[in-house]
């Protein structure tokens, strides 16, 4: 019922999976009626700025009436280069993410023109040029080393970004990095917990997890098949 305190992140993860669901099987679960009880709920206690990102998406992808407001929060910690760059990998990335998302299903100029800006920072900081490997933050002690999670967030954004409004080179450079992670696979298909991203380096196998496996990856895995990524099917096949 979206009652307890924690009640955030998780579920809105969940959301998005939820609305995926109700569109390929219609009737098999009452989404509208979800989000808003999540909203009624939940919606004022959120603090995360990634997770204040990824609720646009989700309000944005399903044209909720209250998505502007929504927006609104967003744009504020989107705003400034500074600000944008002050977050880790992963919230910079779900903040792209709603701003794209906005822009597509409300033909919104401002948030076209946000999603631009952010995208340049996100590529600019948080990307190295060299292994096209993500940083998980723009400074710190952990900068290099970036999480499976952060890089799967970062190859979306660009998905995102290319495919809602045409960049072929934005398109080319998800299709360059995806293939540098491919690379990185195990032999039995298992993807690292840690990479470095100014090597390229695996720097940590451990753990290996199904949700990785058989749902993150996914995520950037289909769409490069979809664009003729040569070894994303049997990346697919592997991986699961």
């Amino acid at each position: 019922d979206f009652a307890h305190p924690r009640a955030q992140r998780y579920s809105i993860n969940t959301l998005a999976g939820l609305r995926k669901l109700a569109l390929s099987h219609p009737g098999s679960w009452d989404f509208d009626e979800t989000l808003e009880r999540y909203l009624k709920n939940q919606e004022e206690n959120i603090t995360d700025p990634g997770d204040k990102g990824l609720l646009l998406y989700v309000m944005a992808e399903c044209s909720h009436p209250q998505t502007k407001r929504q927006f609104d929060v967003v744009k504020r910690l989107a705003r400034e280069e500074t600000t944008f760059c002050s977050q880790v990998l992963q919230d910079a990335c779900w903040q792209l993410y709603g701003l794209i998302a906005y822009s597509r299903n409300f033909n919104d100029a401002e948030s076209s023109a946000m999603a631009k800006r952010c995208l340049g920072w996100l590529t600019g900081h948080f990307m190295n040029e060299r292994t096209l490997f993500p940083y998980h933050e723009v400074k710190g002690p952990r900068k290099r080393f970036v999480s499976f999670g952060g890089i799967t967030y970062f190859l979306k954004a660009l998905h995102e970004y290319g495919s809602t409004f045409g960049d072929a080179s934005v398109q080319q450079l998800f299709k360059d990095a995806v293939g540098e992670v491919i690379l990185r696979q195990g032999p039995l298909g298992e993807w690292a917990w840690f990479y470095d991203a100014s090597s390229g380096r695996v720097v940590d196998w451990y753990e290996v997890y199904s949700v990785h496996q058989e749902a993150m990856a996914m995520l950037f895995l289909l769409p490069a098949h979809d664009m003729g990524v040569t070894d994303a099917r049997g990346a697919v096949e592997l991986s699961v």
